[in-house]
């Protein structure tokens, strides 16, 4: 059965509980849930702050340092801006970077 999965023929279900899914060279992964229109517009707004925002920038690169790969840095940044974000809301204030750049 192991040949099957090497080979990149199709597999049951019961072949997945069997072997880890990293095994299976034919598997992609790939993001479909949440809301299409928004996740489109946080990622490019996110693609422009990882350049031109201090403190996603920063974060950014130190994601980047540790050899995390650009996705994972992109997604993590996207959380951080939506925390940012919410935060601002939520205390009614406007874009203060320096606070956020005093406690990372």
């Amino acid at each position: 059965m192991a040949d099957r999965i090497i080979k990149g023929q199709h597999a049951t279900a019961r072949t997945f509980l069997r072997f880890p899914l990293s095994l299976c060279p034919f598997v992609q992964s790939h993001i479909r849930g949440g809301r299409k229109d928004i996740r489109c517009a946080l990622y490019m707004s996110v693609l422009s702050a990882m350049r031109f925002n201090p403190v996603i920038h920063r974060f950014a690169n130190r994601l980047s340092a540790k050899g995390k790969l650009h996705k994972v840095v992109s997604t993590a940044c996207i959380r951080k801006l939506l925390t940012i974000l919410n935060t601002m809301i939520r205390n009614k204030t406007l874009w203060q970077p320096e606070e956020i750049l005093k406690n990372p």
